[in-house]
This record gives structure tokens, sequence and C-alpha cells, in this order.
């Protein structure tokens, strides 16, 4: 039997399912705008990030390269230890950036690479020969071999390439940016699309809601009241005598509890003999 009570609750959780609704819609639409921003944003920041790191390593290898030849210079023209010291300590270093470089590098960089490694070679053997001059007390030799066609040629070499290098990552990170850039627009066109549509459905449940919220409680209100008047209509029918009143087809097949009493009262009155009808009338009058 579908009572009162019943209809109520019912009204109120097609409500509550439509706020779930919403709720959900917001949830869903807010995880996949989080989604485009955790994965294709960061993935354009990765890139950038590595292009830059990489023209970083080039620098760092043009500066190692300079005190090197400078360290290994001045012990020739000097013959101090300490220039020895800083020569090894920042030539593991060149070696390390180097090979970090080679690490971090596609296959269209392998030929200049392989070009810089050599001459990186060549002068740290005829460094470590003005070393060996040096030792034998030899300076003028040693000092010689920094102005030696071989040693200036490949001193020229690698600046060349560590250009080219530079050149050819300026002109591939100019096209990271740019696709870095259309990549971010696309994500935050999207996210903002997605705002949008789920603006419009939240804001049409929401419409929907209320209406729903409005319509039912118009007709529940508007059902309850009316039978209510009928039965008390009726009732107070009988109490001015007219036992033979039918009551409402409306309440007699009402399913809930005003149908209930409707029936209930009913029955009494085709129970009760004239002298009860006649008693139950004057109690009324003597009530007014």
């Amino acid at each position: 039997m579908a009572t009162i009570k019943y209809q109520f609750l019912r009204g109120v959780l097609l409500i509550i399912i439509l706020i779930g609704l919403i709720g959900s819609t917001s949830i869903l639409f807010l995880s996949l705008a989080e989604e485009r921003l955790k994965t294709q944003v960061p993935e354009s920041i990765d890139s950038l990030s590595e292009s830059s790191y990489i023209t970083g390593l080039v620098q760092l290898i043009r500066y190692y390269d300079e005190v090197t030849t400078n360290s290994a210079r001045n012990y020739a023209f000097t013959g101090e230890k300490k220039w020895v010291q800083r020569y090894y300590l920042f030539d593991s270093q060149l070696n390390g950036a180097f090979a970090e470089l080679i690490s971090l590098s596609d296959a269209g960089d392998y030929e200049l690479l392989m070009q810089l490694n050599k001459s990186l070679n060549i002068l740290s053997v005829l460094e470590s020969d003005s070393f060996d001059l040096v030792i034998a007390g030899q300076s003028k030799k040693a000092g010689d071999l920094f102005e030696s066609e071989d040693y200036t040629t490949n001193k020229r070499i690698i600046a060349r390439n560590l250009e080219n290098f530079i050149n050819k990552r300026g002109h591939n990170f100019d096209k990271v940016v740019e696709a870095s850039t259309i990549q971010t627009r696309v994500v935050v066109d999207d996210v903002h699309s997605l705002t949008i549509t789920a603006k419009e459905i939240i804001y049409a449940l929401l419409v929907s809601a209320v209406v729903l919220a409005i319509l039912l409680g118009f007709r529940f209100s508007k059902s309850v009241s009316r039978r209510i008047k009928l039965l008390t209509e009726t009732i107070e029918s009988v109490c001015m005598g007219k036992h033979s009143v039918e009551i409402p087809k409306e309440l007699r097949n009402s399913k809930d509890e005003i149908g209930d009493l409707s029936r209930a009262f009913k029955i009494m009155i085709n129970e009760m003999d004239p002298p009860k009808r006649r008693k139950f009338k004057n109690g009324k009058e003597r009530r007014r």
C-alpha cells in the first residue's frame, strides 16, 4: 500500500537521485580535466626542460674545455703543480658532461658528437704530452704544443661543432617551445570546453531538480488536501443527519491512510442503527 509517507519519500528519493547525478557529473568532468592537466601539460614541460638541460650541458662543455686548456697552458709556462691539479679536476667534469650529452642526444647528433669526441681526445693527448715535457725540463717545447697547427685546428673544430650544436639545438628548442605552446593551448581549450559542458549539464540538472521538487510538492499537497476536504465534507454531512451519504469514489479507491480512514468511516456509518445515528447527531449538535 502506498502510504502518504511512502509517497513523500518517493518524491524525496527522486530529488536525491537528481542531486546525485549533479555530483557525479561534476566529479566526472573534473576528473577528465585533471587527467588532461596531469598528462599533457607535464609532457610539454618535460620536453622544454630536457631541451634546456642539453643546451646547458653544451655550455658547460665549452667552459670546461677552456678551463682545461688554460690550466695546461699555465702549467707549461709556470711549472706550478696547482695547474695540473686544476686540469685533472675539470677534465673529469668535462668527460662526465660529454658522456651525459651523448646519452641525451638523438641519432641526428651522432656524427657531430663523434667529431667533437675525436678532437677532445687529440687535445687531451697533446696536453698530456705537454705535462711530460715540463717534467722533462722542456717547458718551451711544452708551450709550443699549444701553438701547433694540430692543437689550434682541433680547438677550432671543437668551437665550430659546439656552435653548430647550439644553433641546431636552438632551432629545435624553438620548435619544442612552439609545439609545447600549441599543446598547452589545446589542453586549455579542452579543459575550458569540458568546464562549459559541465556547467550546462549541472545547470540543467539543477533546474530539473527544482522544477521536479515544485511539481511533486504541489501534486502531493493538492492530492492530500483535496481528499481531506472531501472526507471532512462527508463527515459533516453525516453529522447533519445525511446518513445515506456516499463516500466519494476517489476516497474509497485511495490506497493510503486517507483511503483507510474513509472506508472505516463508511463501515461505521453502515453499522450504526437509527438510535445510534440520532445519538451521534445529537452529540454533534451539543458540541456545537
